[in-house]
Order: structure tokens, then sequence, then C-alpha cells
């Protein structure tokens, strides 16, 4: 049992004596007589508040000066500069204990000013002022010794702290959390474990810049800081890896919302009616077979980067990780069960529509459409985008293929990029003909040598910026490519018109129109080639695009001087787009009919007409 507390009084003396022993070595009893009396006049003349504070820092005075004797005595007394050896752990031991001298005389220090500004003896006073500017000399001496080295011992014992949330679900008594609560639980987590990584990357990369100016310099005391970063860049080079992994699996599993819920698991064994109810059927099959691709996504995702049952005891993720476990267990259950789900429903679905020549033509078009549908759903999903981006949201679809929209969020979950990706099996009709019309590289879709012609040049601004592009999977014979562009936040020029005019019975701004046509009139341009001196325009390949409408104008912020305060307009949507070479151009004979009815260019009606392509109503006034 431990012994109880002396008085506040005897405590008080007790540190009056302390200070004076260490300023008077060899001092008489009789002197100390002296101090005990002065120091008990001094407690007398405080009221019970400013007592109270008193002995609240000699408590901790006292405390901190005991583990100070015991950090200068073990194992050995620290030495006053950076010991001369290359045995890493003495090195360490020297930068950890002289951090943790400089700290508690700095904290001596403090607790000795707090008393300062309270006692006003004279003597007490007086011994006061002496030990705090010692207690400050020692510390500065301290903080000397171990120079550059302080503040990467800060930012080590900070970056070594503590087990990510202690206090998380997996230290609960039973029962055992549920797949809800371990989600929850990751996702609020998850920002928290970014950061730390983050903070240990920034860490190791000082670290790696600190080892790199000292490499070379063998004085002892370069030498010393640089073996004793070493040893820490060792540790740093394992933590970073395995928390990384961690983040991969947690945003692969953040971004996969169609298996964040096991809710697809309740549709399990339903009978849609395949027959009579196609399009219900294959959108039920579809979302099954989404939770399907996501599951194998966020199994692949996890096993691929721990192939072995890690063992992560004593680490900052003991706490967290047997929830990341527990998530995974569950996913491979559902994703086999979900294997079988979907044998049978392909089983219904072949027990009726399996002899697809046999079905009509409604039939076979209804089933070609809803495919299609759910193929560009799903491949939508599928955007090769990093961990960071998220999608997709669907912005809407035509006869060609679908729009989606990715963001990307920063560590403190602030939206910092979008993206619009667009997947078209779009088949250009001019790409089959060879006469006098520019073909694209093999396996190359127009729509993207065009964009990318344009993109570089002065005034691009006016077309929507393409940012990538990759081929696809075939489908129905068309071969397919996604693109990846710049998105634009205003939507479209025919949506704003429709809201705009005539709801409200207004005509839009008259400058809004001028900055519309300018735009439009700067891509005309772009494509034609007038950003070329003249000699270099015959060497230009006319970009035509060919479904020049409202629905294919985007709209976007505008952060040019021009039209200030006004959406920029951008002509996008180069699916019909075609290069033409600037001489023997035969409209007749080598061009195919662009766009659709209203929206073809005038000049081109009487050739198109003579041709029997369209009538004269199908283009624009």
């Amino acid at each position: 049992m431990a012994a109880a507390a002396a008085p506040p009084s005897q405590r008080w003396e007790e540190f009056n004596l302390d200070l004076w022993r260490a300023a008077q070595p060899r001092a008489t009893r009789r002197s100390q007589r002296g101090v005990g009396t002065g120091a008990a006049d001094a407690w007398n003349a405080l009221t019970p508040a400013q007592q109270g504070t008193v002995i609240a820092s000699v408590d901790r005075w006292t405390n901190i000066r005991t583990r100070l004797d015991a950090t200068m005595a073990n194992p050995s007394p620290l030495p006053d500069t950076v010991p001369d050896t290359d045995i890493r752990p003495t090195l360490q031991d020297f930068f950890e204990r002289g951090y943790d001298v400089s700290l508690s005389r700095r904290s001596i220090a403090q607790e000795l000013n707090t008393i300062m500004g309270i006692v006003q003896h004279g003597a007490v006073q007086a011994r006061l002022v002496a030990s705090h500017d010692q207690a400050q000399d020692e510390a500065a001496t301290s903080m000397a010794a171990i120079g550059a080295m302080r503040d990467y011992t800060r930012r080590l014992r900070l970056a070594e702290a503590l087990r990510i949330d202690p206090a998380g679900p997996t230290i609960l008594t039973p029962p055992t959390p549920t797949y809800d609560e371990d989600r929850e639980y990751l996702d609020r987590n998850l920002d928290r474990l970014i950061e730390r990584k983050d903070n240990l990357q920034a860490l190791l990369n000082d670290i790696n810049t600190e080892i790199q100016a000292r490499t070379g310099n063998d004085d002892v005391v370069p030498r010393g800081e640089r073996l004793y970063l070493s040893s820490h860049r060792d540790l740093l080079q394992i933590r970073i890896p395995r928390l990384t992994l961690i983040v991969d699996i947690l945003r692969r599993w953040f971004r996969d919302v169609d298996a964040e819920d096991d809710e697809p698991m309740y549709g399990f064994g339903l009978e849609p009616d395949v027959q009579n109810e196609l399009e219900d059927f294959i959108a039920h099959f579809d979302g099954i077979k989404d939770f399907e691709d996501a599951l194998g996504r966020m199994t692949n995702c996890y096993a691929s980067r721990f192939p072995n049952q890690p063992d992560m005891r004593g680490t900052e993720v003991e706490i967290i990780f047997p929830s990341i476990d527990r998530c995974h267990q569950q996913h491979t259950i559902w994703f086999n069960a979900v294997k079988d789900e979907v044998d049978r429903l392909r089983g219904l679905f072949n027990t009726h529509w399996s002899d697809f020549d046999a079905l009509t033509a409604n039939q076979q078009a209804t089933i070609n459409s809803q495919a299609m549908k759910a193929l560009r759903q799903r491949e939508a999903r599928n955007v090769d985008l990093s961990g960071s981006w998220m999608g997709p949201m669907f912005l809407g679809a035509g006869s060609h293929g679908s729009a989606s929209v990715w963001i990307k969020q920063d560590a403190n979950g602030r939206i910092s990029d979008r993206v619009t990706v667009k997947d078209t099996n779009n088949a250009n009709p001019n790409y089959l003909n060879t006469t006098a019309v520019v073909q694209p590289p093999e396996f190359m879709p127009m729509e993207a040598v065009a964009m990318l012609k344009l993109m570089d040049l002065p005034g691009s601004s006016s077309v929507v910026n393409i940012r990538n592009w990759r081929s696809k999977m075939f489908f129905q014979g068309s071969a397919g490519y996604r693109i990846y562009m710049e998105f634009c936040s205003g939507g479209d020029l025919w949506t704003q018109f429709r809201d705009f005019w005539p709801s409200s019975q207004t005509f839009m701004p008259e400058p809004y129109l001028w900055a519309i046509f300018d735009s439009l009139v700067t891509a005309g341009l772009l494509m034609e080639g007038d950003h070329l001196r003249d000699a270099a325009r015959t060497l230009w390949d006319q970009i035509v695009h060919g479904d020049m409408k409202p629905d294919n104008v985007f709209l976007s912020e505008n952060n040019s001087a021009t039209f200030r305060g006004f959406p920029l307009a951008k002509l996008g949507d180069f699916g019909l787009a075609t290069l033409f070479p600037q001489r023997d151009i035969t409209p007749l004979t080598s061009w195919r009919a662009f766009s659709g009815p209203g929206y073809r260019a005038p000049e081109m009606a009487k050739t198109y007409s003579q041709a029997g392509i369209a009538a004269i109503g199908s283009y624009s006034p």
C-alpha cells in the first residue's frame, strides 16, 4: 500500500530544501533551518488558492525531476556531445535520451516560472530565479547537443504515436461487430489512415534529404546523425508500404458502392418473369452481376496485397486490422454465394431465350437494347482510374454511347479534380470510304485523333479538351473505346436554352449570345486550320465536326478576360468528325451524310439532295 502524501506545507519545504542543496552542496545544517523558516514564511503569506497552484507546480516539478534523474543515469550518464561510434543503438540512445532530457529541463523551467510569478518572498524568490535560469541554460545545452536531430526526434515521436483508433469495435466485448458496423468504423478511419501515411511519407522524404546531405562527411556529428536517421528510415520503409496497402484496400471498398451493403443478397432466389418482363429480368440480373463484379474486385484487391495472413500485432493498425480481415471474409462468403446465383439466373434465361435466331425481330431488338445498356453501365464502372477517383455519376446516354463523371478527392475530402468519361461503340460512316478521306491510325478512333489535333492549339479552350483515351471490347462488330475529357460543369447549350427560354419569356442576354458565337467561330477556324500561316494551311487536314448542334455545345467556367461573367462555350462530341485534305475534295462522291435532321449544314443541301441522301427539310435554316 502506497504511503500517504505529505501535507502540502511539508512538500513545499522539501522543494525549497532541494533547490537550496543543489545550489549549496556544502551548506550546514544550521543554514538548512533558515531555509525551512523562510519557506514557511513564504507559504503562510499565500492565499489558499495560491497555495493550491504552487503545490501543483511543486508536485509536477518533483515528478519531472525524478524522471530526469533516471533518464540521465540509465543505462549510463548522457555524454555532452555526439559519441564517436558507428553503433546505431548507442547513437539512437544519445539522441532519444537527449531529446527527453531537453524536454524535461524545459518543463522544469516552466514549473519554476509559474511558482516565481506567485511567491514574492525575497530569499525564496532568489532561489527560484537561480534554479529557473539554470534549467533554461541546461535545456538549451541539451538541445544544442542533439542539434538538427531535435526536430526529427519530435516528429518521429509523433509518428510513432499510437495505434489508430484504439477505441474501435474490435476491442469491444462480444458479440462480434456486424459487417455494417465494421464498414462504418473503417470508413470513419480512412482519412486518419491516409493522413498518417502522408505524414510518414513526408517525414521519410525529409529524412532521405538529410541523409543525402551528410553522405560522404565522416566527421563525428554528421556521421552520427546520418546513422541515427538511417535507423529510423529503415522502420519507416516498412510502415509506409503497410499503410499504403491498407489504404488501397479501403479506397477500393469505398468506391465499390455496389457491394457496400448486402442488399443484393435479398434478391437471391427470386423468380423474375424472364419471358414476359425481359427488361425487369435483365435489370435484376445485371444488379446481381454488378454485385459479383464488385465483390470480385474487392476480394482480389485484398488478396493481391495480403496473399498470406499478416501479423499486425504491435503495429499502429493492430486495432483496426481485424475489422478489415472480417470484412474480407464476408466479401469472400458473398462472392462464393453470388456465383451460384448468377449461374441459376443464366439457366432461367437460357430456358426461354437460348435460341437467339428463333426469336422474333422485336424480341431480338429488345435483348440487344437491354444488353447494350447493361454493358455500357458495367463498362463505365471500370474506368481504369486510380483509387482516389470516385464514380460513376451518369450524365446521359445517346445512340452511340454514354457519359459519366468521376471526381477526385484530396486527403481532406475536398474535390480536387473532375473528369468526364465517354464510352462508345460509334462507327463513323466516313471511316469506310478510302477516297479523299484521311483515315485514322489503325485501332485509333477518329474522335480521339480530331480532339488530340486541337487540344494544344491557341484558342483550344473553345473545344472540349481530351485528357486520354483507350480501346475497349468490341460489341456487335464495332470497336469500342473510352475517352477521358474535361468536365464542363454548365451542361450543354440545349439544356440551358430549354430551361431559360421560353419559360421565362425573355431572350438570353445579347453579350452571352456573342460569347457563344465567338467561341464556336474560334472552334470552326481551328478545325479549318486558320491558326496556321497561309503557306502551311495546305498541309493541314481539315476537320469537319459533322454534328454541330446545341446538344454538343458544352458550357464551362470562364477563366479568361473575354466575356467575363458568362460561361465559356465549348464544342464537343467529335464522334462524327472526319478529316479531309485541303485539295481535290469531291463532296458528292467522297463525303457521307453528317448529323441528324434539322442540323445538317444548309450549304450541303443541294449536294446531298442530288445524291439522294436526305430531303431538303432535314437541314437547318
